[in-house]
């Protein structure tokens, strides 16, 4: 028999003279990879009977069951991953076969897989003196600078002990913040992959950290409750990428979309006088390389001018210049009432005068200054076109004031902080005593009043987003006037010049901005695509092929190029059939 089917290992026979459809998608246009339509496999065979057991029996409890699945066909491998049964009858078993990304959507869907339930690893600190820690006014503080960056057990997952303002709390503690790849990395693990090399295992990428003001060991406990299908899909649309998954191997890597098609050889075929044509008026089809983006911020009142509304950015009076110096020297040379009303614009960046709150002694006084503003406008494509939320997106950046006592004499010291909710709490609030600095305490009841009625206890959802933040590696000299108890020695910050800390050193020119930016990098630069189809035609052809070829490839048909978005190809017990069915958008 030229197609042999595992389910776990061991061989099980398909109905005879069935045709096996196999669909193997693109993951540049979708969210799938391979998969196959029902599958029978007879239970009137005594191999398949016994691998089954009495699972046709009607008192047998009926279960989503899912296999480890191998297709092989003329002893070559067509799909590698999982299988689940989708139908039993007292006759037969059906079985859906999935590989690639398509696994990954049924262990999200059909298995409710979610990353902040996944064993991520462990911060397994140790809080003496010894190692490095020690407690001083009810906070947690670093002693040895040498220690910042640490790596979990259990799994290779980077964090960083950093303060952070609990907006749900009204109050600020150390966090424990935790590397946005590296989590990323060992998801896939779990999954049963490895996240091959590339771009985002370089700076500035790699130095991304999810911000959290929940004070935990676990890292997954500061991730959304999303399923490893949500995570890809807004890595997705954050990076422009496609994830590719290789089914044999178990790697996935993740392809920069910008070069997807440059990086493979065209298949030239020729197309068999039936074809069809879907015409859609509207793009109906979301695609991160061409629709208009906008970050899915937090309503943190911190996000002040982060992003401003589309009324002021049209509207309001500008001063226009070539570069971001030309609209500094302007500014500078202007009087006092023009810095307050203008917006000082270039291509790279949007500057007012802003007044801003300092403190000189006991008294509180005000000063204007140049400030950088709307630097997370959405990046805009088209007028009217498809709008896309960016659900990964920059954490707000707020200051942080207290006085301190220095060399014996006290000072009043200002801080910027990642600044968010907590609605669901920290996990170690009241193991570590980060209790609520202003006095206020937080209210707990007795289980008894709960049980009673006499107070209500409700469940707190969590964020349907994740904030997020550079860190670099390497630390900035503390000034004097920075404590070092209060783990400020790494700058979080989500632009290089936005409300940067003032008592700190220029950080790395790095920027989470989608539009063009003066840092080196930026979100931005990852969304200049080469590649343009036209989405509104959808091409169905059929066409002869030995084998089957690769979905990810650009097609030449009569000299024209075309974009595949699927291949669906037809197994019998003969083998592959040479007739296969492509859908194609043709390359502007």
């Amino acid at each position: 028999m030229a197609t042999v089917l595992f389910l776990d290992g061991i061989q099980v026979y398909p109905s005879s003279g069935q045709n096996i459809k196999l669909t193997r998608e693109n993951p540049y246009f979708t969210q799938s990879d391979s998969y196959t339509l029902d599958v029978t496999i007879p239970l009137d065979i005594l191999e398949n009977m016994r691998f089954f057991g009495n699972i046709n029996r009607v008192e047998k409890k009926k279960i989503v069951k899912k296999f480890q699945c191998k297709l092989i066909v003329n002893n070559r491998i067509l799909l590698d991953g999982s299988a689940k049964m989708v139908q039993i009858t007292e006759k037969e078993v059906k079985v859906q076969l999935l590989g690639g990304n398509s696994e990954i959507n049924f262990l999200s869907e059909d298995s409710k897989v979610y990353i902040d339930e996944m064993d991520l690893g462990f911060a397994g600190v140790d809080l003496t003196e010894s190692a490095g820690w020690g407690t001083a006014n009810s906070q947690i503080f670093v002693i040895d600078w040498s220690k910042v960056i640490w790596t979990c057990t259990r799994g290779y997952v980077r964090f960083v002990p950093k303060q952070v303002y609990d907006e749900t709390l009204g109050w600020s503690h150390i966090a424990f913040h935790y590397n946005l790849i590296d989590m990323l990395r060992t998801i896939f693990k779990n999954l049963g992959y490895e996240l091959g090399a590339s771009f985002l295992d370089q700076d500035p990428w790699d130095k991304l950290y999810v911000a959290t003001a929940n004070y935990t060991n676990h890292p997954s406990h500061t991730l959304p409750h999303w399923t490893p299908k949500n995570l890809l899909d807004e890595l997705k649309k954050l990076f422009n990428i496609t994830f590719v998954f290789d089914q044999l191997n178990k790697k996935v890597t993740a392809v920069a979309n910008s070069t997807f098609f440059s990086e493979l050889p065209v298949n030239s075929i020729e197309v068999t006088d039936e074809f069809s044509v879907e015409m859609s008026e509207e793009n109906s089809s979301q695609s991160v390389s061409s629709d208009n983006l906008s970050y899915d911020m937090s309503d943190s009142s911190h996000h002040d001018y982060d992003v401003i509304d589309d009324n002021v950015r049209n509207n309001a009076p500008k001063k226009e210049f070539q570069t971001s110096t030309q609209a500094r020297t302007a500014y500078n040379a202007a009087t006092e009432d023009e810095k307050k009303k203008n917006i000082y614009c270039s291509p790279t960046s949007k500057m007012t005068g802003w007044i801003n709150e300092y403190k000189d002694g006991e008294a509180i006084k005000e000063r204007l200054e140049l400030t950088q503003i709307d630097v997370f406008s959405p990046l805009v494509r088209e007028d009217k076109g498809n709008k896309m939320a960016l659900k990964i997106c920059p954490v707000a950046i707020g200051k942080w004031v207290e006085e301190e006592e220095i060399y014996g004499r006290k000072h009043i010291v200002e801080y910027r902080v990642p600044s968010l909710s907590c609605p669901t709490g920290s996990d170690n609030v009241v193991k570590h005593g980060l209790e609520n600095t202003s006095g206020g305490g937080t209210e707990q009841y007795t289980i008894q009043e709960y049980i009673q009625g006499e107070e209500s206890i409700e469940k707190q959802e969590k964020e349907d987003r994740m904030q997020i933040m550079f860190i670099p590696n390497t630390p900035k000299s503390v000034p004097w006037k920075i404590s070092y108890t209060k783990a400020m020695a790494y700058p979080a910050f989500t632009d290089y010049l936005l409300k940067k800390d003032d008592n700190a050193e220029q950080p790395p020119m790095w920027s989470l901005s989608l539009n063009p930016s003066d840092a080196k990098y930026y979100i931005g630069q990852l969304h200049n695509n080469g590649f343009s189809f036209n989405m509104k035609a959808k091409y169905c052809v059929k066409f002869a092929y030995k084998g089957i070829p690769d979905a990810k490839r650009i097609f030449v048909i009569r000299n024209k190029r075309y974009g595949c978005e699927k291949i669906e190809v037809n197994i019998t017990d003969e083998g592959v059939a040479d007739i296969k069915t492509a859908y194609l958008y043709e390359l502007s």
